[in-house]
């Protein structure tokens, strides 16, 4: 292989490249080529370089390989940063799990339990309330307390009501929270959660599994910086400019 011409086409040199013999380098591809170097770039080269043609293509190869292995350096440091990234994904969608779980328990015994507006506040107010079924029914009693026949039964109509009362919001309390049975609704949002959380721990297990393996990036950027270099160690009159 050699170089037929050298031309300067306005701000580029064009070098023609050429194979006088059947059999080709391996170190210079598989085809011929022209190549335009802009004169900015030749004029950073040694002129004792620049004025021997082998020496200079020589040269620009070696540039031309620095450079590339740059580049795919720079594309594994994207690598890393799309890693980062994952485990910032990971770590958000836990934080957020975590949120709502917390959230949705809150409403739950709010809605159940505890809030101005629960079944159960709803329940006692409906039973025992200013206009619960107790008060209409004693209202009802104490409306008939006069009749003789009737003053002896109001304690035992008061009692039979209590317990009739009580034992169904009871028994809707005890429903509610009763961890033993599938059907109860704090036993289903638990084992809903559960099953979310479980999830959760095998999808973050996987991912960190993937950012263990790809790890290994840090030994080939090393690897690829040791190659240039060794490739600036061999390039003569190098001056630290690479293409």
């Amino acid at each position: 292989m050699v170089l037929s011409e050298f031309k300067y086409l306005g701000r580029y040199l064009l070098i023609a490249a050429e194979w006088v013999t059947g059999d080709m380098p391996s170190e210079f591809g598989d085809s011929d080529y022209n190549l335009l170097v802009p004169i900015d770039i030749l004029n950073k080269i040694p002129d004792d370089i620049k004025n021997d043609p082998d020496r200079l293509r020589g040269h620009l190869v070696r540039a031309l390989k620095i450079g590339l292995l740059a580049i795919e350096g720079g594309e594994f440091t994207l690598s890393t940063e799309r890693i980062e990234n994952a485990i910032d994904s990971t770590i958000n969608k836990y934080r957020e799990f975590d949120a709502e779980f917390e959230e949705s328990l809150s409403l739950l015994i709010d809605r159940k339990l505890t809030g101005d507006e629960s079944q159960l506040a709803n329940r006692l107010s409906d039973s025992f309330g200013e206009r619960g079924d107790l008060k209409k029914r004693l209202d009802s009693i104490f409306d008939d307390i006069s009749n003789p026949d009737k003053a002896s039964s109001v304690p035992n109509r008061v009692t039979a009501v209590m317990d009739t009362k009580f034992e169904g919001v009871e028994k809707e309390i005890t429903s509610a929270l009763d961890m033993a049975s599938e059907d109860s609704p704090l036993r289903h949002f638990l084992n809903e959660q559960r099953t979310n959380f479980t999830k959760l721990k095998s999808d973050l297990k996987t991912e960190m599994d993937q950012i263990k393996s790809a790890l290994k990036v840090d030994e080939l950027l090393q690897s690829k910086e040791d190659e240039i270099s060794e490739l600036k160690e061999k390039s003569p009159g190098e001056k630290g400019n690479s293409l």
